[in-house]
């Protein structure tokens, strides 16, 4: 792009040198990736490649994490969650959320809201990248088919495109709560979220915790869309 904005304008900021490929396939692009840090190793240097969002079981490991933290947060309120509500790209989140609130026998159902990828696809990875973050975290916990919730009937065009629906998430939550999701991952979960209360999968009566992930800066790379 002649203009860098969100986070290109961060990294550059940052001092990042910033390569762009001629792919949208994730896997190419960890494979690029790889090929680098095999290239800045042959010159004596010390790489770490993160993939895709991370999502890698040392990824996951800071969801379980948080699994654990907010376990914590809602006894000591003394308050119940039935359902935790998570946008999913690469699934390292849900995966890391899922398997901590069942390692701590917590009773609460994590629901992805896909922002790219297909739900059979997600699935796999989250019962894939769970089972191995159990395993380096050393614990027997195993997740199975009934842990896994992903709803991708709000992926509209495609990643990192914006429904009507995300738009009006949005701006509804900016306008209500003074939260700003962003346009590429939490606009579409919860939109996603408003629609699964307007059905009856979440009833009245229910808590749900929405994880809000991040990236407000990308609205300041689609100011068109809100102009």
């Amino acid at each position: 792009p002649k203009l860098y904005k969100g986070n290109l304008l961060l990294d550059t900021i940052l001092g990042a040198e910033v390569r762009f490929v001629q792919t949208s396939n994730s896997e190419e692009t960890d494979r690029i990736a790889y090929e680098i840090a095999s290239q800045i190793e042959g010159d004596g240097g010390i790489p770490y490649v993160i993939p895709t969002g991370g999502s890698v079981p040392t990824g996951c490991l800071g969801y379980a994490a948080a699994a654990l933290e907010i376990v914590t947060q809602i006894k000591e309120k003394g308050i119940q969650i039935d359902y935790a509500v998570v946008a999913n790209g690469s699934s390292g989140t849900q995966a890391g959320l899922t398997l901590g609130f069942k390692a701590l026998h917590s009773g609460i159902k994590v629901i992805g809201i896909s922002v790219s990828r297909p739900k059979q696809e997600l699935k796999r990875r989250i019962l894939q990248l769970g089972n191995q973050t159990a395993e380096k975290l050393g614990i027997d916990t195993a997740l199975d088919e009934e842990d896994v919730v992903v709803y991708d009937e709000y992926i509209g065009q495609g990643y990192a495109i914006p429904t009507t629906e995300c738009i009006e998430a949005i701006k509804l939550l900016s306008r209500t709560e003074g939260l700003f999701l962003d346009p590429v991952y939490t606009g579409k979960a919860m939109a996603g979220l408003i629609d699964l209360i307007r059905k009856g999968v979440l009833r009245k009566g229910e808590n749900v915790l929405f994880m809000h992930t991040g990236g407000t800066q990308a609205l300041f790379a689609m100011e068109e869309i809100f102009q």
